[in-house]
């Protein structure tokens, strides 16, 4: 009877602005359910996997036949391991259910930190939403949205205990520890605007959080593999390292609370010692510069600029009042959540059953598979391609992959030249490449082609070519 009591007194309280809170939810949690499987995702459930098996971090590559044991730098082990885990008990789906619930984890720890009325909250979160779905994918960059919110939560209300164990399980998880650093420094700022004085405590907690981020398998070299990475990754031209550009549609909504941030900021002043500033105007601010330099980094700060903006506008405007007099309709706004709530449910399952195309479950036709498997060594692929081969392949080696960092820099540029170009015999000579996974109309699968090279496989988007004879290609096969 009292569970009964209980189940009506939670339904009269659904109120109107709370419906509005749970569709925001839903909808992050539906587009959540909808994150694809990327190149990476394959290499790192393979790592994972070999983890798993042998209970020990290699540090060396056994994936590639280029630079085969060569020191690989992992720095994402324990996302491997958990990403393998949730997939060895549930598959796909489970891994993407855990991707989803990740997100939805970060967007409802920045909730409970954000100030000011519901309508507000939700204009906010609405707008940062699409640009912080960049980095939705099953990839454990995921781990450092829930990090960074986690951050955020701890340093506004104080609990700096828990930083340097939270730290270091981030540290094991993603390279993208490296951000909570400009995260802490924002914390110091505000705290020193706020008490004026140095937080001597928090400083002494953030230099245990250093010495957290030394405990992995990388050592204090964490500290110089993961800036070196970046400084090697950018001049290859992925997407995702470029600067946001001021009139992609999907940055709109960053430069939207770019300039607000900008513009409160500017206004509040939060550097004054009479300032009602806090420490998320500072932590936002601190995040603002990376984002200007990479589309990586534009999902962290719009994660961190809705409480930021919130809390500068609260400073300055009346909080909003509830409309006096209001009737509210509990019931149905339950019945509406419900019907919603189903609907959801039913696209979510429809989507995973159906295997659509666009979660990237199965991103490589049977047929490419078959030839590959039946082709010489060795393989010539992209980089692009290079993580499914060493998932949905594990007996074939390949030439390169987007975990770069086992990778010379010469090496990934010889590669861009190759495929722009098409002239690809000094590379494959000096590699003994007698098979190869290229673009379907490339330059370099028409050159193949050309010069005698068997296809092996044909498709929309993908071509395998063998070599024919020795005769048409100098060198031995090594």
């Amino acid at each position: 009877m009292d569970i009964v009591k209980r189940a009506a007194a939670h339904l009269e309280s659904f109120t109107f602005e709370r419906l509005g809170t749970a569709l925001l939810f839903l909808a992050i949690g539906v587009a959540a359910c909808f994150s694809p499987a990327q190149n990476d995702t394959w290499w790192h459930l393979r790592a994972g996997g070999d983890i798993w098996a042998s209970r020990a971090i290699d540090l060396r590559d056994h994936y590639s036949h280029t630079v085969n044991g060569g020191y690989w730098p992992n720095h994402e082990w324990l996302s491997q391991v958990v990403f393998f885990a949730v997939y060895r008990v549930g598959g796909m789906p489970l891994l993407t259910f855990l991707v989803a619930a990740l997100i939805v984890g970060a967007w409802w720890l920045i909730w409970r930190v954000t100030p000011g009325g519901t309508t507000l909250r939700v204009i906010l979160c609405a707008l940062a939403l699409i640009p912080s779905s960049l980095a939705w994918a099953l990839r454990p960059q995921v781990f450092t949205l829930v990090m960074l919110a986690a951050t955020s939560v701890l340093l506004v209300r104080r609990r700096y205990l828990l930083l340097p164990p939270l730290f270091l399980i981030w540290a094991n998880l993603h390279g993208g520890v490296m951000l909570g650093f400009p995260l802490l420094a924002g914390g110091v700022a505000g705290r020193f605007v706020e008490e004026r004085k140095w937080p001597l405590r928090l400083l002494a907690v953030i230099g245990l959080c250093v010495v957290a981020t030394t405990i992995t398998p990388l050592g204090a070299s964490l500290w110089a593999e993961v800036p070196a990475s970046l400084v090697r990754t950018r001049p290859y031209g992925i997407s995702e390292w470029r600067a946001p550009g001021l009139i992609e549609p999907v940055f709109m909504p960053f430069w939207l609370l770019a300039g607000v941030l900008v513009v409160l900021t500017i206004r509040e002043r939060p550097w004054r010692a009479t300032s009602a500033s806090s420490v998320m105007t500072w932590t936002a601010l601190a995040m603002l510069p990376l984002a200007l330099t990479s589309g990586r980094n534009v999902p962290p700060f719009v994660l961190l600029a809705v409480p930021a903006i919130a809390a500068m506008r609260g400073s300055y405007a009346p909080a909003s009042r509830r409309a006096s007099g209001g009737i509210e309709h509990p019931r149905l706004n339950a019945g509406i959540f419900a019907i919603l709530f189903t609907a959801a449910l039913a696209t979510v399952s429809y989507a995973w059953i159906s295997e659509l195309p666009g979660l990237g479950w199965r991103p490589l036709p049977p047929q490419a598979l078959e030839a590959l498997a039946a082709c010489p060594d060795r393989l010539y692929n992209r980089y692009d391609e290079g993580g499914y081969l060493i998932w949905f392949l594990p007996q074939r080696k390949v030439f390169v992959d987007s975990r770069q960092d086992p990778y010379p820099a010469t090496l990934v540029h010889e590669q861009i030249r190759t495929e722009i170009s098409g002239d690809y015999r000094e590379l494959f000579e000096q590699h003994a490449i007698r098979c190869a996974f290229v673009a379907a109309g490339s330059p370099i699968a028409q050159r193949l082609a050309a010069n005698g090279w068997e296809q092996e496989y044909v498709g929309r988007s993908w071509a395998v070519l063998t070599r024919a004879s020795d005769r048409d290609e100098p060198g031995p096969v090594r």
